[in-house]
C-alpha cells in the first residue's frame, strides 16, 4: 500500500538548494518519512484528497526518517517524534520527548491506537551543536482492524449462489441509508478474494487513488493468512443519504484452471473461489456509529466481465447488463487469519504508446517497444468485438517464418487473450482482473486502422519507489541495467514472481533469493521483502520450506537447498541494507529451525550426497552442468554462514557457536567430498567459483586453484571470458572476481555481446531483448521453458551498482553506516556513477581524464529494436583534458580480450586501425561508426555478431605528458549523516600525487598540505599505491593529479627460467604491476603501454606477478608453466612461452 508525498529525490534536491542558500551551519528537515518501511510523507493536507492513506494494522508501528545537514561532520544527537490525530498537532497522542541518540527510527509507544483512525506524525532532530529542525513533511498512517473480530462486527464471508458460479465476475451489492450531512468519518475494511474491486456510491476507489490500484489484494496462503484492505471513504459517504456499496470479485490468484492446487503436501482446503468479507463503519459528528457488514442481505448480480483469469485474460461483454438479483450466500471462507499487508499495492505505474503498428492478415500488430507487465487500454467503437492477443516476441525461425505474426507457444497454457464487445456506445476499455507479460499485441476485429491514440500499454507492478540511479561510460552496461530493472518491475506482483507471461507466474524462491540483493539496491524494497519473508515463514513445516511461496502451485517440499536459501538470504538482505533488526530478530528462530532441518537432511554418506532437484539451473548450452549435490552442499553451507552472521550481529552467542560448529564439520566434509588435488568436482567454472565464494579452499591449494580458475576463465579454448554457469554460479562469479581484484576480467565478461551474454540478449538479430531472458539462447530453444522476461539471471545488477562502480559495504556494518569507495579500478571504464536513496542518500561518481581509454560497441542494429534509441557508434574520449595521441588497438569484427589484453579474432577489418586513427587522433573525443554499411557488409558475412574494439592513448595537449591510467581523476562523494566512508584514491605510480578537495590543495608530497573539514584521517598505502581517506558526512569533490612516472618494461628470455624485476634504487619499491602476460605477448616496437596478448596468455599472469613483486625493491619470478597455474598454450611448445611485464616503482620514504 503506497502513499507517497513529496518524492524523496525532489525533497533532497530542495534540501540541496537550502544548503546553497543557508548562511550558517544548520540541520535540514528530516525527510523520507516511513511507517513500517513505506514512504508516508505528505507535503500538504490536501495530498490525501488525491489518494488513499497508507494503512497498517500493526499496533505499534515503526517510524523512520533520513537526515541531512548544511555542513560536514554533522551527527544526530537527539530526536523527538510526535503522533497526533489532527493536522495542527493540538491532540498529540504520543510524544517521545527528546531522546538522546543517533537512531533514525522509533516504535510507537503511546496509548493503544484506535481502529480505522488517521494518525499524523512529525519528527525533529538535533545535531551535536544543539541546533534542531522539524520535518516539513507530515507522516501519516490509517489504522486497520486493530480489534480483530470486534472491528469486523460479525461480518460474514459471502459468495455467489451455486447456480451463479460460472458466469464470470459477480457484483456484490448493498444499499443503505446514511445521514450524509452528519458524517464525520467512514472507513471500510474488506477482503475480496482473489481480486476485489470496491465501489462506494459509484466511485471506483482504485481509480481514485494515486497511483491507481490495479490488482488487489496480493497473494498469500489463504489457509494461513488472508489479506484485507482498509480505505477511508468519508468523502464518498458525504455525497448522498442513499448509499451503495458494490464489490466486483475476480478469481485472480485462486485460478486453478491452469494448475491444480497442491494436495498434499500440504493440504489446501481452499474455500470457494470468489468470496467477500466487508465491514463499513460510519461515524457521525455526534459520536454515534453505523456499521454495514457483508451478510446474506447482500445481493449478487452478473457483471459485464463474463470471464477472467490472470493467465488467460478477460472477456467483457457490454450486452451482459446486470439482470436478476440473487441473494448472496454465506460461506465458511478461508481459514487464515486476516491481516493488512503494509506493502505497496500492485498499481498502474505509467503508460507506453506504440512505437510501431502494422497489418498482419486480418489483424493489426502493435509493438510497444519494450517487454513488460500490464494490460492494454483501447478505445473501441460501438458495435464491435475486439480481441487482443498478447505476446513477447514475433515469429521467427526455428519456430516459423518471419512473416510478421507473433509467437505464442512459450506462453504454455496461458492464452493472454482479452475480448471486448461493445453495443451502441463506444468505450475506452481496460481489463481490471488480469495482467499480461508482453511487448506485442495482435488486435483482431478492430473496424479501422489503429493509431497510437487508440491504444496504449498500462504498466502494472507493485508500486515500489526507485532507489537511485546507475550510469557508466559503457552504454551496453547501462542497457543491461535498464533491462534488469524492467524485468524486476514486471515481476513485483505483491510477491516476486519468476515470470509475467506464461501459465506460471509463481513466487519461486530460487529466483527471489538470487535477485533480492539487486532488488534491494534498485528499489525501496523494505516493506515488500519483509512481507515476503513473512509469507515464507507461514509455509514453514517442521523447519522445511517449499520451493514456491505461496505454496499453492508448483515446486516441492522440502525445497531444493539452493531455493530454500532464499529464506535466510532475503532476511540477511533486509538486515544488511535496511538495518531491519526487528525482522532479523522476529524470524531468527525460524531461520535456526530451517538450517537445523537442512543439516538433518545430510545423508549418512555425507554432504557430498545431499539431495537437489534443480542445482545450477540453466547453464548455457552446450556447457556442462555441475552436479546437483555440489550446488546443494554449497547452498546449505551458505545458509548456515548467513544465519551465523545474523546470530553474531544480534548477540546470540550460543546459537552462533552452534552454527560455527556445524560449519567446521561440514566445510571439511565438503572439501573431502569434492576436492581432488587442486580441482573441485568437474573442474567447471562454477566448481571454482562456489568454494571461493564460501572461502573454504584450503590454504595449501588456494593459490594454484585460483591460477587455474583464471586461466580457464580467460582461455579461448575453454571459457573464453564467458559465463558457462547457470543461475547459482552466475550470481557468485562477479563478487569472486572482485575479491580476487580481477576487475578487468569481470568487466570483459559482463560486456560481451556474443553468446552467451547479457549483451547477446540485447544485440542478437532474431529478437533483441528489452528484459532478461530465462535461457541464454532463448531464440533457438523450444517453447517448453523459455520466458523472455525472467529475472533469475539479474543478480549481476547488484554487482553493477556496487563493485563495478567501486562501492563496497563492509561485512560487519549495516544500513550504509560504513561505505568503502574505490574509484577507477578498471581501465575499461572512463567514468561511472551510482546513487542510493534508501535507507540513506548516498552518491558516488568518478571520471578518469586522459591516460588510456578503451571502448567497445556492437555493430549498430538499432532498426531491429525501435523501442531503443539509436546509437551513433563507439565514443572515445580523453575526458576533460588531453587529446588522443595514438591508437593502441583497433579491430572491427570479433576481437577478444580486456583493455590492454586484446586479440584480433577470425573476423577482422584490416583497415580498422587506420580508420580509427583518421577519425580520432588529435581530438579530445571522437565517435567511430559501427554500422555494417560503414565497415562494408561484405566483412565476414557468415559471422552473426560483430563489434568494434578500440584502445587509445591520450596525452596532455600542453605538456605532451603521457599518463597510464589517468592524467587527472575527479571523484565526487556524498556521505549521509550518520555514516562514514573510506575512499581509496589510486596513484597508479604517479610521482608527487596531488589531491585537491574543491579549490583547496589537501595532499602533496605524501603529506597533508591543509586540513579539510570532514576528512577524519588520511594514510598513504605504499603497498597498494593508494591514498586512504576516512570521510565524515557531507559532500566532497576530489581532483587527483601527479607527474607521470617512468614505466619499466621487461621481457624474459625464451628458455629462461626466471625474470627479475628491479627498481634500481634501494629507496624504491614496486608499487604497481600495470601489465603482465605469460604466453606469447606482442609489443609494439618495445614501447610501454603498447602490448597485446598475442596468440595466448595466462589469465592469472597479472595477479601472479602482483603477488610476487608489489612492495619489493626486487623480485624474481619463475617463468615456468607450473608457476602460472600449469598454463598451456595450444599448438605452442613450452619453450616458446615467455613473460612480459610492465611495472612502476616509487620512493619508499
Amino acid at each position: 500500500m503506497t502513499c507517497r508525498g513529496m518524492s524523496y529525490r525532489v525533497h533532497f534536491m530542495l534540501t540541496l538548494c537550502c544548503v546553497l542558500a543557508a548562511a550558517a551551519s544548520e540541520p535540514l528537515p528530516p525527510f523520507a518519512l516511513k511507517c513500517e518501511g513505506n514512504l508516508v510523507g505528505l507535503s500538504a493536507r490536501g495530498d490525501l484528497s488525491k489518494r488513499q492513506p497508507f494503512a497498517t494494522d500493526v499496533p505499534n508501528p515503526r517510524f523512520s526518517w533520513a537526515t541531512e545537514h548544511t555542513s560536514r561532520s554533522a551527527r544526530q544527537t537527539a530526536y523527538q517524534v510526535l503522533v497526533s490525530e489532527d493536522w495542527d498537532f493540538t491532540g498529540v497522542v504520543w510524544d517521545t520527548g527528546v531522546l538522546a541518540g543517533e537512531s533514525n527510527s522509533a516504535k510507537y509507544g503511546g496509548e493503544p491506537l484506535r481502529s480505522g483512525t488517521l494518525y499524523l506524525w512529525k519528527v525533529k532532530w538535533w545535531d551535536q551543536h544543539g541546533d534542531s529542525r522539524q520535518s516539513l513533511e507530515t507522516g501519516h498512517f490509517l489504522t486497520g482492524a486493530l480489534r480483530g473480530d470486534q472491528d469486523w462486527s460479525n461480518a460474514s464471508w459471502i459468495t455467489a449462489p451455486t447456480d451463479f458460479s460460472n458466469i464470470g465476475v459477480p457484483v456484490f451489492s448493498k444499499k443503505f441509508n446514511v445521514d450524509a450531512s452528519e458524517v464525520a468519518k467512514s472507513v471500510v475494511f474488506f477482503s475480496g478474494l482473489s481480486f476485489g474491486r470496491l465501489l462506494v456510491n459509484s466511485h471506483d476507489i482504485y481509480t481514485e487513488t494515486d497511483p491507481p490500484i490495479a490488482l488487489n489484494p496480493g497473494w498469500t496462503n489463504y489457509e494461513v493468512r488472508v489479506p484485507y484492505s482498509t480505505f477511508d471513504v468519508t468523502s464518498f459517504m458525504k455525497e448522498s443519504d442513499s448509499a451503495a456499496i458494490d464489490v466486483l470479485v475476480g478469481i485472480g490468484w485462486r485460478n486453478s484452471t491452469v494448475y491444480k492446487l497442491e494436495d498434499p503436501p500440504p493440504p489446501r482446503p481452499d474455500s470457494v473461489a470468489r468470496v467477500l468479507k466487508l465491514s463499513l463503519q460510519v461515524t457521525y459528528k455526534n459520536g454515534t456509529n453505523v456499521t454495514v457488514v457483508s451478510d446474506d442481505t447482500w445481493t449478487c448480480t452478473q457483471s459485464p466481465v463474463v470471464y477472467d483469469s490472470i493467465y488467460n485474460g478477460e472477456t467483457y461483454n457490454a450486452a451482459s447488463v446486470p439482470g436478476k438479483e440473487y441473494p448472496a450466500e454465506i460461506t465458511p471462507g478461508p481459514n487464515g487469519v486476516l491481516y493488512l499487508p503494509d506493502i505497496p499495492y500492485i498499481a498502474e505505474m505509467g503508460t507506453e504508446k506504440p512505437v510501431r503498428i502494422y497489418k498482419y492478415e486480418n489483424s493489426q500488430i502493435v509493438d510497444f517497444g519494450f517487454n513488460s507487465a500490464g494490460v492494454c487500454a483501447i478505445d473501441i467503437p460501438a458495435g464491435a468485438t475486439v480481441q487482443m492477443h498478447h505476446a513477447e516476441v514475433p515469429m521467427h525461425p526455428p519456430y516459423g517464418n518471419m512473416n510478421g505474426s507473433l509467437y505464442y507457444a512459450n506462453l504454455r497454457d496461458a492464452k493472454q487473450l482479452d475480448t471486448i464487445t461493445t453495443t451502441t456506445s463506444s468505450m475506452l476499455y481496460q481489463p481490471r482482473f488480469t495482467y499480461h507479460g508482453f511487448r506485442y499485441v495482435q488486435v483482431s476485429g478492430y473496424p479501422t486502422s489503429l493509431t497510437s491514440n487508440d491504444i496504449q500499454k498500462v504498466l502494472y507492478h507493485s508500486a515500489v519507489a526507485m532507489n537511485g540511479k546507475f550510469n557508466s561510460s559503457i552504454p551496453l552496461l547501462n542497457a543491461i541495467q535498464e533491462n534488469i530493472v524492467r524485468g524486476h518491475l514486471s515481476n513485483l506482483m505483491s510477491v516476486p514472481t519468476d515470470c509475467d507471461q506464461r501459465s506460471e507466474r509463481l513466487g519461486w524462491m530460487g529466483d527471489a533469493g538470487l535477485s533480492s540483493d539487486s532488488m534491494a539496491l534498485n528499489f525501496d524494497m523494505e516493506s515488500f521483502l519483509a512481507n515476503f519473508v513473512q509469507l515464507i515463514a507461514d509455509e514453514q513445516l517442521s523447519g522445511s520450506v517449499p520451493d514456491v511461496v505461496p505454496f499453492y502451485l508448483g515446486g516441492r517440499r522440502p525445497s531444493d537447498p539452493s531455493w530454500g536459501d532464499a529464506f535466510p538470504h532475503i532476511t540477511y538482505v533486509l538486515y544488511k541494507y535496511y538495518n531491519s533488526t526487528d525482522i532479523a530478530e522476529k524470524y531468527f528462530p525460524a531461520l535456526m529451525n530451517y538450517v537445523k532441518y537442512m543439516v538433518s537432511q545430510i545423508p549418512s554418506s555425507g554432504i557430498g550426497k545431499l539431495y537437489g532437484y534443480y542445482g545450477d539451473w540453466c547453464p548455457p548450452p552446450p556447457k556442462q552442468k555441475a552436479g546437483n549435490s555440489f550446488v546443494s552442499a554449497f547452498s546449505l553451507l551458505m545458509s548456515v554462514k548467513t544465519v551465523k552472521y545474523i546470530a553474531t550481529s544480534l548477540g546470540y552467542h550460543s546459537e552462533a557457536a552452534e552454527l560455527d560448529q556445524i560449519l567446521s564439520v561440514q566445510e571439511k566434509a565438503f572439501n573431502e567430498a569434492f576436492l581432488v588435488d587442486d580441482t573441485y568436482e568437474k573442474g567447471l567454472q562454477i566448481n571454482y567459483v562456489l568454494p571461493l565464494a564460501l572461502d573454504i579452499v584450503p590454504d595449501n591449494v588456494k593459490d594454484d586453484l585460483t591460477k587455474k580458475f583464471l586461466n580457464q576463465l580467460t582461455n579461448a579454448s575453454e571459457d573464453n571470458s564467458h559465463i558457462t554457469a547457470g543461475i547459482i554460479g552466475t550470481k557468485y562469479l562477479f563478487p569472486v572476481l572482485t575479491n580476487l581484484s580481477q576487475h578487468e576480467i569481470a568487466l570483459d565478461i559482463v560486456q560481451k555481446t556474443d553468446y552467451p551474454s547479457w549483451g547477446y540478449m540485447i544485440h542478437n538479430t532474431l529478437e533483441p531483448a528489452t528484459t532478461v531472458w530465462e535461457l541464454w539462447d532463448a531464440p533457438k530453444e523450444p517453447a517448453t521453458m523459455n520466458s523472455r522476461n525472467h529475472h533469475m539471471f539479474s543478480s549481476v545488477s547488484a554487482w553493477l551498482r556496487t563493485s563495478l562502480v567501486g562501492v563496497e559495504f563492509p561485512a560487519e556494518t549495516r544500513g550504509f553506516e560504513m561505505i568503502n569507495l574505490y574509484p577507477a579500478r578498471q581501465l575499461g571504464l572512463s567514468h561511472a556513477s551510482v546513487s542510493f536513496e534508501h535507507p540513506k542518500h548516498l552518491q558516488f561518481s568518478w571520471e578518469r581524464n586522459g591516460g588510456i581509454q578503451c571502448g567497445k560497441a556492437h555493430e549498430d542494429q538499432s532498426p531491429l529494436n525501435p523501442g531503443l534509441p539509436k546509437h551513433d557508434g563507439l565514443l572515445l574520449s580523453c575526458g576533460r583534458e588531453g587529446v588522443i595521441h595514438e591508437v593502441l588497438f583497433a579491430s572491427f569484427g570479433n576481437p577478444t580480450g580486456r583493455c590492454g589484453y586484446r586479440k584480433i579474432g577470425n573476423c577482422h577489418a584490416i583497415d580498422s586501425r587506420e580508420v580509427v586513427e583518421k577519425i580520432c587522433v588529435g581530438k579530445r573525443s571522437c565517435v567511430i561508426p559501427t554500422g555494417a554499411d560503414f565497415w562494408a557488409s561484405s566483412i565476414c558475412p557468415m559471422t552473426e555478431s560483430k563489434w568494434l574494439i578500440a584502445d587509445v592513448q591520450c596525452k596532455s595537449k600542453d605538456t605532451n605528458e603521457i599518463h597510464y591510467k589517468y592524467s587527472s581523476l575527479v571523484v565526487n562523494v556524498h556521505v549521509p549523516v550518520g555514516s562514514k566512508a573510506l575512499v581509496f584514491l589510486p596513484a597508479h605510480g604517479k610521482k608527487d600525487l596531488k589531491v585537491m578537495e574543491g579549490e583547496e590543495l589537501f595532499w602533496s608530497k605524501k603529506q597533508i598540505v591543509k586540513p579539510v573539514e570532514g576528512i577524519l584521517f588520511s594514510q598513504w598505502l605504499l603497498s597498494s599505491d593508494k591514498l586512504r581517506l576516512e570521510l565524515d558526512s557531507g559532500s566532497f569533490e576530489f581532483t587527483v593529479t601527479g607527474d607521470s612516472p617512468k614505466r619499466r618494461c621487461l621481457q624474459s628470455e625464451r628458455n629462461a627460467s626466471t625474470l627479475t624485476l628491479t627498481c634500481g634504487n634501494s629507496s624504491e619499491v614496486v608499487t604497481s604491476i600495470d601489465w603482465a602476460s605469460y604466453g606469447t605477448p606482442v609489443t609494439n616496437e618495445g614501447k610501454c603501454f603498447s602490448h597485446s596478448v598475442g596468440k595466448c596468455g595466462a589469465g592469472c599472469s597479472l595477479m601472479t606477478v602482483q603477488k610476487s613483486c608489489v612492495g619489493k625493491t626486487e623480485c624474481t619470478i619463475p617463468t615456468t608453466s607450473k608457476f602460472f597455474g600449469s598454463y598451456e598454450c595450444p599448438n605452442t611448445a613450452p619453450d616458446e612461452l615467455f613473460l612480459l611485464v610492465e611495472y612502476t616503482c616509487a620512493d619508499n620514504n
